[in-house]
């Protein structure tokens, strides 16, 4: 039984998340995906972005 509801795993995630954008907003990141793991939240594929949407997101967090 898979234990995650994304692709990537979150913990998959979350590493690459600090490898391409450092810690600041790699944790961020993080903490967005966790958020929204919960059995009403999304599913399936959730690859961390790219710098473009990093742009936005760095607006709205």
């Amino acid at each position: 039984m898979k234990s995650c509801r994304f692709e990537p795993t979150c913990s998959s995630y979350s590493l690459e998340a600090f490898k391409r954008f450092g810690f600041v907003i790699g944790l961020k990141l993080t903490v967005k995906r966790i958020i929204r793991c919960h059995p009403w939240g999304g599913h399936g594929y959730d690859p961390v972005p790219n710098f473009e949407e990093i742009k936005k997101i760095k607006k709205d967090f």
